[in-house]
């Protein structure tokens, strides 16, 4: 238990979100109709499920049951903290979970949700700022996880192999590590592409979270953990497909993404869409006829440290 207090005493909650990527949906629905409310929900329930997924497959192949004195640490947990959340669903007495990311995405809507309230009073879950890609913000937990969680983080990291590593090391022996990424999604590598080339960086809105594509070398993630010394229960790769009917639906999903993270003067506006579809189209190997057809592909890594 003197770990725990250790750990809580390390955060600063002081905190007041910035920006959209750091914001909860209670923090962007402020006040609005039941109805909208109720949309809100129904759009928290769906980010949700995922999460739930992934806890369900460390349940059942990774064989959870009491992780009542387990220290579990979400990695990257974001402005939802949908993986925590699944968590404590399934496992509401734990010894302590830390819920980790490299922002300050801790909100007061967050802390103060009915759900989670009681987790942050009682010190069973926390807040933490660490970078998995910076050992010496990791230096303190070294050694004293039992379980590790971490969905759609990786994807944001362009030295993976670098994380896992940082991650087997964070790990007690015998402690899980379960990791579920995007390794291969053309509509985010035409977002880095597009907001990083020399045309149109300097248009850039603010910093922005990329994606950074992975290996796709079959079987080259498990490779990299059983060198690092891990024993892998699972790799999975799912691929889901998508489609665009024509250039004008493609077009209004990137002009879309592009507001966010651009500010393209009125004048290169038609310069950009040009671009931006036949950048699209190249990524996908578009044969120039019929819908714009494109993979999204996960990774499922599910692992153990002898």
């Amino acid at each position: 238990m003197y770990v725990l207090t250790l750990f809580f005493s390390l955060v600063d909650f002081r905190f007041s979100p910035s920006g959209p990527a750091s914001e909860s949906i209670c923090h962007t629905l402020p006040k609005f109709q039941k109805s909208e409310m109720a949309q809100a929900m129904a759009l928290n329930e769906r980010l949700l499920e995922p999460a739930r997924e992934l806890i369900a497959r460390c349940i059942t192949e990774l064989n959870w049951e009491d992780l009542s004195e387990d220290t579990v640490m979400d990695i990257g947990c974001g402005g939802f903290f949908l993986c925590t959340r699944a968590l404590l669903e399934k496992f509401p007495r734990m010894g302590c979970l830390l819920a980790v990311d490299k922002f300050r995405t801790i909100s007061n809507e967050i802390k103060e949700d009915e759900f989670f309230a009681e987790y942050f009073r009682n010190n069973s879950l926390q807040f933490h700022l660490a970078d998995i890609t910076d050992s010496s913000s990791l230096e303190f937990y070294r050694g004293l996880i039992h379980k590790i969680v971490s969905r759609n983080m990786l994807q944001h990291v362009t030295d993976k192999e670098m994380a896992f590593q940082h991650m087997y090391d964070l790990l007690r022996p015998g402690g899980h590590a379960a990791v579920l990424f995007c390794i291969e999604n053309p509509v985010e590598t035409w977002r880095l592409i597009i907001s990083t080339s020399t045309n149109w960086e300097q248009y850039r809105r603010n910093e922005i979270i990329l994606f950074y594509a992975a290996n796709l070398e079959d079987g080259y993630y498990e490779n990299v953990l059983e060198d690092i010394g891990f024993r892998v229960v699972r790799c999975e790769r799912s691929d889901v497909q998508h489609q665009f009917e024509n250039d004008q639906t493609l077009l209004t999903k990137l002009l879309s993404l592009a507001t966010i993270f651009l500010k393209i003067p009125e004048d290169k506006m038609t310069q950009f869409k040009e671009e931006s579809v036949k950048l699209f189209k190249e990524l996908i190997g578009y044969s120039g006829s019929g819908p714009l057809r494109y993979e999204i592909s996960d990774l499922l890594l599910l692992a153990i440290k002898p």
